[in-house]
């Protein structure tokens, strides 16, 4: 089922995104801000959403907050971090009643609205400064989300891999900056970054639902309207895309772990302007993205190398990374057998049934994005640095239709950047 979109500019690197689907009990709004990654700024934008979605100046305390969300039939706020590319982006959402089933029939979605601008616009500040009990709580609550990728081995992999990788460009910073940059943060600090989103930051405004999105939009006009705006140059947003490896590194790292951790890091060859990624999509799926993949058939199931091994393309950096969980004794011979499995996808050895099996899990995953408002939400909100993105039923369409030999063509492009083994730590006996 296709839903409408629409985007509205409201003001320089400001739009507003509705996304009309009257199928859902619940609307969702969402203000999604994005800025270059940049290892000086990382920590305090990555700590802004979460400070932001606590209070504001009317609702300063988590009582308040609470109240207005009651009344509000039970609305939930979140926020989050995330990379796209070498940009962050950072957001803040409420989940609300849809304006049908609210007592008077209307009002409810706006309601949230008004509380989203609040959160955004006019957060609890004073003498230019936010209030230092709430900055040290944040600055608490994000250095054990540092803390927690650290001990889920399988995403310190990730996140190690990445960072080795890409040590010379914005990729290789972590969304959440670093422990050390997080406890230099102060109440003014955060202040100038939050200063500096609202002048500079690319922002965009989802409403997924049925609701008044001409509403939504005039009180979001009239809170720009007292910002000046400076939109960034494009160059800005742009991701540095390497087109192909020069070298293999390899890198192995020692902790107490009792499962070897295997990432290596793959660069896709294609270039910035590339607009079509159907080709990649489907190549990374038959290698690796499914249980139809060779990877999966054959790594993990047929040689019992590994307790898992996936390969996921990350399209805004032009990189693949397949993740492996291995024992110690196996790793070499796993990290030779992903390579021959790349390699049967770069020579068209794969079944008629593996490719066709493999397109249409592909596709059938973009059919199911739109089954809640959260995934649209979502959907648009990470594609906010696109011009006109596209939606996933399209994507679908698009996937269809890719050949093998197209698969195959995008497979003989690929090149190993990265190795990366976390192993355990040597016997000390």
């Amino acid at each position: 089922m296709n839903d409408s979109v629409e985007f509205t500019p409201l003001a320089p690197g400001v739009r507003f995104c509705t996304v009309r689907a009257s199928k859902f009990k619940t609307c969702r709004i969402s203000l999604s801000a994005a800025v270059p990654l940049r290892r000086e700024t990382a920590s305090a934008n990555a700590m802004l959403p979460f400070l932001l979605h606590r209070c504001c100046a009317k609702y300063p305390d988590l009582t308040t907050m609470n109240e207005k969300l009651a009344e509000a039939y039970g609305a939930r706020v979140s926020a989050g971090v995330e990379k796209v590319g070498e940009a962050q982006v950072l957001r803040i959402s409420i989940t609300c009643i849809a304006d049908r089933f609210a007592f008077d029939g209307d009002g409810a979605v706006t309601e949230c609205v008004k509380l989203l601008c609040e959160l955004f616009f006019h957060p609890p500040v004073e003498n230019g400064a936010f209030a230092a009990q709430n900055v040290e709580r944040e600055k608490r609550l994000l250095l054990e989300r540092i803390e927690n990728e650290r001990n889920d081995k399988r995403t310190y992999a990730l996140r190690r891999c990445e960072a080795l990788m890409c040590e010379n460009e914005a990729y290789g910073i972590n969304r959440y900056g670093t422990p050390e940059d997080v406890k230099s943060l102060t109440p003014q600090s955060l202040y100038e970054a939050w200063r500096a989103l609202l002048s500079g930051g690319r922002l965009q405004f989802n409403l997924v639902g049925e609701a008044d999105a001409q509403a939504a939009q005039s009180l979001l006009q009239e809170e720009l309207s007292k910002i000046e705006r400076e939109e960034a140059p494009a160059d800005a947003w742009e991701t540095q895309i390497l087109p192909r490896a020069e070298q293999t590194r390899r890198v192995e790292e020692r902790l107490p772990v009792q499962q070897g951790k295997l990432v290596l890091g793959y660069r896709m060859g294609y270039k910035q302007d590339l607009e079509d990624f159907s080709a990649v999509n489907v190549m990374v799926n038959v290698f690796g993205g499914s249980p139809q993949s060779l990877l999966f058939q054959n790594v993990r199931e047929k040689m019992s190398l590994c307790y898992y091994c996936s390969a996921r393309l990350f399209r805004q950096k032009g990189v693949m990374m397949v993740q492996s969980g291995v024992e110690f004794e196996n790793a070499e011979r796993a990290i030779t057998e992903i390579g021959r499995q790349l390699d049967a996808v770069r020579a068209g050895e794969f079944t008629d049934g593996d490719f066709d099996a493999s397109v249409k899990s592909l596709a059938d995953d973009y059919e199911r994005v739109g089954g809640t408002p959260e995934e649209l939400d979502d959907w648009y909100a990470f594609r906010l640095l696109e011009e006109a993105p596209a939606a996933p039923q399209s994507l679908a369409a698009q996937i269809r239709k890719v050949t093998r030999e197209q698969a195959v063509e995008a497979a003989q492009k690929v090149t190993l950047d990265t190795i990366y083994l976390l192993t355990g730590e040597e016997d000390k006996a």
